[in-house]
């Protein structure tokens, strides 16, 4: 995947990233962020993604009636045909409440509580698009400014959006996550000699 503009990450601070997000246009209030022990994954499987979930917090594969099921767009297509009801395929494995075990509070380390901005009667369906400030334009802010708009152009459905940022910060235990690669490496080597 290329992302153009990008550079290499930093620990950055949060402050550095609400100004960044102020200056981008990109929203907070109410935003998580990664905690460190997922770090890893989210560098490796969530890079600058989006993911759609239904009202019951079910993940939606809205890839799977496009041809390239790695484009970006497919989801901006997917929510402005969506409707209340969708028989499109759910993962009954992977959750919202699974998805938020990943996350803090935008600018402080308490878990996110995913339970206090999720109302069944009030929203369809959820979008969490992840981001960062590393990856450059249009991998963040194109993101999300076409998800807004993509929401807003269907008004026969309720979509609730969480932005999730991805930036390694300067409040977090770094050598703690090199330890979990470590542990993990080794674990793959015992695994492949046994």
């Amino acid at each position: 995947m290329v992302y153009h503009g990008a550079h290499n990450p930093r620990q950055e601070s949060v402050d550095y990233i609400r100004e960044f997000a102020k200056k981008k246009h990109i929203p907070i209030e109410g935003s998580a962020m990664i905690i460190d022990d997922s770090l890893l994954v989210s560098f490796a499987k969530l890079m600058n993604k989006q993911f759609l979930f239904d009202a019951n917090g079910y993940a939606i594969n809205y890839n799977s009636g496009f041809e390239n099921q790695k484009c970006g767009g497919n989801i901006l297509s997917f929510i402005e045909g969506l409707d209340t009801v969708s028989y499109i395929a759910r993962d009954s494995n992977w959750t919202l409440d699974k998805e938020s075990k990943m996350w803090i509070e935008f600018g402080n380390n308490n878990p996110y509580d995913i339970n206090k901005h999720i109302n069944k009667e009030k929203y369809n369906y959820y979008v969490v698009c992840y981001w960062n400030t590393f990856s450059g334009n249009p991998n963040h802010r194109d993101a999300v400014k076409g998800l807004q708009k993509s929401i807003a152009q269907n008004p026969r459905v309720k979509i609730k959006m969480f932005l999730v940022n991805q930036d390694m910060r300067d409040d977090m235990d770094l050598k703690k996550v090199a330890e979990k690669v470590q542990r993990t490496k080794a674990a793959k080597v015992d695994v492949k000699e046994n």
